[in-house]
């Protein structure tokens, strides 16, 4: 089973969840996805999409000072995204992911 951890931005994010979808549809994979810079407002317009997705298993994450930056840390469901420092996206990257895809 291959860790997958997709970066999300806002630019491509729509994509980024439709693939993220995809690949987990063959349930071969853990995956995870993190929501960066303008990738965080994803958490607001795909609400519906993130909540089936956690739901079928897939792990959630937004770096806390872009959420912070933008307003948001009342908006953002903390039941379906955790919020990360950015030395726990490290860690994320570097240790338990084994494969990352970028969408920034």
């Amino acid at each position: 089973m291959a860790k997958i951890l997709y970066l999300i931005d806002k630019k491509y994010g729509e994509e980024g969840l439709k693939l993220v979808k995809a690949v987990n549809s063959s349930g071969k994979h853990e995956i995870g996805v993190i929501l960066i810079q303008d990738g965080i407002y994803l958490a607001l317009r795909e609400k519906k999409q993130i909540f089936k997705l956690v739901e079928e298993g897939i792990s959630f994450f937004a770096t806390k000072k872009d959420v912070n930056m933008r307003g948001l840390s009342e908006k953002i469901d903390r039941t379906n995204i955790k919020l990360v420092e950015y030395s726990e996206l490290v860690d994320l990257v570097m240790e338990k992911y084994e494969k990352i895809i970028s969408y920034v």
